[in-house]
């Protein structure tokens, strides 16, 4: 297959194109500094630079692709320009418009888990781009992955990095027993790559998580060894966003 993947950088983003290549798929990188990033990968990977938020440079990206899997999305906002309408709403408008433009059948896109009852502005960008995914007229599917952590994650790796560092301080939101399901980057990978090549998943809502439920109050007592770590309580945001989303 050839497939455009929009915004094939960050944690999930670098880990499904790889997947996708070892898999013998022919990839179409779509993202706004394309050409620098796509030099990670082997030289038959076509780089398309464009930005989500401006259709006019998405136009022509999909020709010939077979699907799309878009993952451009943002957990922070950089107004005026770079917010969460113009580019998890609007550019999933405009990857959607693209892909119909180019007769791409198969759309994918990457979600989170929270978008179906998530309070904060984000989440509701995400369901907002959710309802636009239903209404394309060939083979889609929503994949919510959760908590992705893995090499370049800025959640749990740094975490982490923390509690295994010099001091004795965690930083922890609230109680810190807020739960969540982290999900290894390679398995989000290999999952959103097998989600592309099955168009029996049309029309499906999936929901990607690890099988392990913790929290970041283990997360940080299970890793510090045999040295004790003293969290410092933060209060809790009233804006919550997801670990480790891809952008």
């Amino acid at each position: 297959m050839k497939i455009l993947v929009t915004g094939g950088t960050g944690v999930v983003g670098s880990g499904v194109v790889t997947e996708l290549l070892k898999r013998g798929h022919s990839v179409v990188l779509a993202s706004r500094h394309a050409a620098s990033e796509a030099r990670q990968w082997p030289s038959d990977l076509e780089a398309r630079q464009c930005d989500v938020t401006d259709a006019a440079s998405l136009t022509g990206a999909a020709d010939g692709c077979d699907a799309m899997l878009h993952v451009v999305g943002i957990v922070e906002e950089e107004p005026p320009h770079v917010t969460f309408q113009k580019v998890n709403v609007q550019g999933t408008a405009n990857a959607l418009a693209e892909a119909q433009r180019a007769g791409v059948d198969r759309f994918v896109y990457v979600s989170s888990l929270g978008a179906p009852g998530g309070k904060s502005e984000y989440h509701q960008s995400k369901r907002r781009a959710e309802a636009l995914v239903r209404e394309f007229p060939g083979n889609w599917t929503i994949c919510r992955p959760g908590n992705v952590y893995g090499p370049g994650d800025e959640q749990i790796s740094v975490l982490l990095r923390i509690v295994r560092g010099a001091s004795p301080l965690v930083p922890t939101i609230g109680d810190g027993e807020q739960r969540f399901q982290p999900l290894w980057w390679e398995d989000a990978s290999a999952a959103l790559a097998s989600v592309v090549e099955r168009h029996d998943l049309g029309g499906r809502e999936l929901d990607l998580a690890g099988a392990e439920v913790t929290s970041r109050g283990i997360c940080s007592n299970g890793s510090a060894g045999s040295r004790a770590a003293i969290s410092a309580p933060l209060p809790s945001p009233n804006v919550s966003c997801p670990l480790g989303q891809g952008r």
